[in-house]
């Protein structure tokens, strides 16, 4: 597997600093109905464990939010198992929290150290929706519901 190899070599790894305190961008959120809001990221300093207080800011100048941390994963093979405690360098997933976004940091309460936030672009994706003027509509059977108004209350239903 020399290509393997090559990217080993050749790529850095992420740098951690194990010793520090508490420090993880949020860099991806996930649902689930039961827990609430799930936030992804890697650790870059500290540790994070089961039943932790955590802070969440949004940059420098944002407010400490509080949390408690109820459930934690690591991810392995592209899959999430639960663990009970991480450490810098670890992916990992976590519940506690409904208030945080893409580009939150978290940290210790005690000693927050928050990182640059990350920006998500805006979609760009438009959609627009309207009666069907083609020649053929109409003309099949099922073709019952044409209006305009009609269509806005399947959209706002």
């Amino acid at each position: 597997m020399p290509l393997l190899d090559q990217i080993i070599e050749e790529c850095p790894k992420p740098p951690v600093e194990p010793e520090r305190p508490l420090q993880m961008l949020v860099a991806n959120l996930d649902y689930d109905e039961y827990l609430g809001r799930i936030c992804i990221g890697r650790v870059t300093s500290g540790s994070l464990r089961v039943g932790d207080k955590i802070g969440i800011m949004y940059g420098e100048e944002g407010e400490i939010r509080q949390a408690t941390l109820t459930k934690l994963w690591e991810f392995k093979n592209n899959e999430r198992s639960p663990v009970d405690r991480v450490t810098a360098g670890d992916i990992c997933a976590f519940s506690g929290t409904d208030d945080v976004v893409i580009g939150d940091t978290v940290v210790d309460p005690a000693q927050p150290l928050p990182l640059p936030p990350i920006e998500v672009e805006e979609p760009t994706v438009v959609m627009e929706f309207g009666v069907n003027r083609s020649p053929l509509a109409g003309k099949l059977k099922e073709s019952v519901y044409l209006t305009g108004s009609t269509i806005e209350k399947r959209l706002q239903k």
